[in-house]
């Protein structure tokens, strides 16, 4: 699949941080993640890159980081499960500029990170005027809300 403009999305991301992307890394249960600078993701198929702004500490953050939640994601990766952003490459060109929510569960990296890869079903895409910072705890901490 081609990604429109992807590789400039892609080539951008990079240029900012030297050829590489901060992430927190997740090497071992119970013990802090530590930061990294590593290439930026590149999408495959239907995924898309996110640039992302806010991604929030939830306990299931933390229950993870501990070993104690139970997560596809295996060590190594990069934590979060939620956060939100702006979408700079997709296959899709009409999807490029949008701002989106992500819930990130499945065994692709997290959302503590400045880009990340996500699938379709996991984003959802937020108006304009929607802040990024509050609407990146839309999944997790909504859901608990029931509870």
């Amino acid at each position: 699949i081609f990604f429109f403009q992807a590789e400039d999305g892609i080539r951008d991301a990079q240029e900012s941080r030297g050829l590489g992307d901060v992430y927190k890394r997740q090497y071992e249960y119970g013990k802090p993640p530590t930061v990294e600078e590593i290439p930026v993701p590149i999408p495959q198929g239907e995924q898309v890159l996110i640039k992302l702004e806010a991604s929030p500490i939830n306990p299931s953050d933390l229950g993870f980081l501990k070993g104690a939640y139970p997560s596809p994601r295996q060590v190594p990766c990069t934590p979060g499960f939620e956060g939100s952003g702006v979408i700079v490459a997709a296959s899709n060109s009409s999807l490029i500029g949008r701002k989106v929510v992500v819930f990130a569960t499945g065994v692709l990296d997290g959302t503590w990170a400045e880009y990340m890869v996500a699938e379709p079903d996991t984003i959802v895409e937020l108006d304009n005027d929607v802040d990024l910072k509050e609407a990146s705890c839309s999944f997790v901490n909504l859901s608990l809300i029931h509870i």
